[in-house]
């Protein structure tokens, strides 16, 4: 069984003078040098190559997902090269009817709301305990008990665990009492594909119980932006199994990338590689991490939201760090500085803090040279002065009433309003601040007089916002629908 980096090489050195897709035909003479390989390893289905929505026995793409199962522990795993988007659209339309129920976190990405709209469903929310100064919200198992057992109509659960911030829902219980009421349960662990591979980390979803179980290995790990996973764990019934097929056939690609395949697989070889020698290079990142926590514990204008402080927690994920300013709202100029004075390129900002991402592939010199940097910007700026709060998305007490489902509130006519004006209006596009993403108003929702101000708090602060124009303008639907 070869790597798929290995088969593909001895495809394209077999000499077939290619008289199909893709029309570079791998002739690489005029390109730059950096594309010459990737054009070189571009291949499509023809005999030989497999074929990724039908891969037969002893094929390279085959055995490549055989090995991403067999890592992460699933009955069965899929390629997505289309990020984890694919995967939340197929998990969410095949655990769904349409016109169903599906219960989840407010905070989750986008492209599960996507979903509930091409499928027509019913949102019903979690609420969680909130989780440090990030707010993300942590759930636990009794309150997915309450949830479900006072609506009937609910049919699956999704979950983001770990969340953007580092976070982590009580997966195992929670997997363990959906099952018991066969209740399909989808975790969106974009953030997690690390998980599970050391002791000192959080078990992964697929380990937990999740019978759907979405990751980006881009995100966390060393592979190419675009490449995720879609797990179905162990025990997963036969139907969920056929239509996760169904779906994954009718969002994903009839035409992968082999370059981006041989790049999962090769993070697939890479992290068996590891695993194989004793995860020394996983404790070696850990002993990084920790020198890195203890020389930020010397800040004293920036809060430091570090998960190795959990200590009497859950294994931590320490492969997110949040840096609060003290004054709650100079989140964007922190990160300025990181960018522009000391060459530190963060994830993400919010008035209210910094995120930066942290993974095994970081260097000791990189720690170093962060650490530096928030030495001298800790002495060098004031971040002192009245706290403020300006979160990027509603607690579940200022949830906008839905007065139309997404599907419903979709293809509609719609005019465009300065969003201070569009108090009592029905919201025509999804708004929040990006990344994260986690919406503020979504499409069918009536905008309240809070939300309003929020979003143009956090647009004259300078947010990415998604939905909301530079001039702050936000899409409506006419005044006479959804009265």
């Amino acid at each position: 069984m070869g790597k798929l980096s290995e088969r593909i090489e001895e495809y394209v050195a077999g000499g077939l003078t290619p008289f199909h897709m893709p029309g570079h035909k791998r002739k690489t003479e005029d390109l730059p040098e950096m594309l010459r390989g990737l054009y070189g390893w571009d291949l499509t289905e023809v005999p030989g190559t497999d074929d990724l929505q039908d891969p037969e026995e002893g094929g390279m793409l085959k055995e490549a997902l055989e090995r991403a199962a067999d890592l992460y522990g699933a009955e069965e795993s899929f390629f997505l090269l289309g990020g984890s988007t694919i995967g939340v659209l197929t998990a969410i339309s095949a655990a769904t009817d349409f016109g169903g129920t599906i219960l989840l976190q407010r905070s989750s990405h986008k492209s599960a709301y996507h979903a509930a709209e091409l499928r027509g469903l019913s949102l019903k929310y979690l609420s969680g305990e909130k989780g440090g100064d990030a707010a993300d919200a942590v759930v636990g198992v009794e309150e997915v008990r309450e949830r479900v057992e006072s609506d009937p109509a609910i049919r699956a659960v999704f979950l983001t665990s770990p969340s953007y911030a580092g976070y982590s829902d009580d997966l195992r219980r929670i997997a363990e009492y959906l099952h018991t009421r066969k209740i399909p349960l989808i975790v969106d662990a974009a953030h997690g594909a690390h998980f599970g591979m050391a002791e000192f980390l959080p078990e992964n979803a697929v380990q937990a119980g999740a019978d759907l179980t979405v990751m980006s290995l881009h995100k966390m790990l060393p592979a190419p932006t675009q490449t995720a996973l879609l797990h179905i764990g162990k025990g997963a019934d036969r139907t969920l199994r056929e239509r996760v097929r169904h779906f994954l056939g009718i969002y994903q690609s009839t035409s992968p990338s082999y370059p981006l395949m041989a790049g999962i697989d090769h993070c697939i070889c890479l992290l068996q590689k590891w695993k194989s020698e004793g995860n020394a290079v996983w404790q070696a990142w850990y002993e990084r991490r920790k020198c890195l926590s203890r020389k930020l514990r010397e800040l004293k204008q920036i809060n430091v939201i570090d998960h190795f402080t959990d200590t009497d927690g859950p294994k931590p994920e320490i492969g997110k760090l949040l840096l609060c300013p003290k004054d709650r709202r100079s989140g964007y100029r922190l990160e300025e500085l990181l960018r522009t004075k000391y060459l530190c390129q963060a994830e993400m900002a919010l008035p209210q803090y910094v995120l930066l991402i942290c993974t095994v592939m970081d260097t000791a010199e990189d720690y170093e040279h962060l650490a530096e940097a928030l030495r001298k910007i800790d002495a060098e700026e004031d971040f002192s002065g009245k706290a403020e709060n300006a979160e990027a998305g509603p607690g579940m007490e200022e949830l906008p009433e839905a007065v139309m489902t997404l599907l419903e509130a979709s293809g509609r006519p719609t005019e465009r309003i300065p969003v201070l004006k569009a108090v009592g209006r029905i919201c025509a596009s999804s708004v929040s601040v990006y990344p994260p993403g986690r919406p503020m108003v979504l499409p069918g929702e009536r905008i309240t007089e809070t939300m309003a101000a929020r979003i143009e708090k956090l647009r004259r602060a300078g947010a990415h916002l998604h939905g909301v124009s530079p001039e702050g303008e936000i899409t409506v639907l006419p005044e006479t629908e959804g009265i």
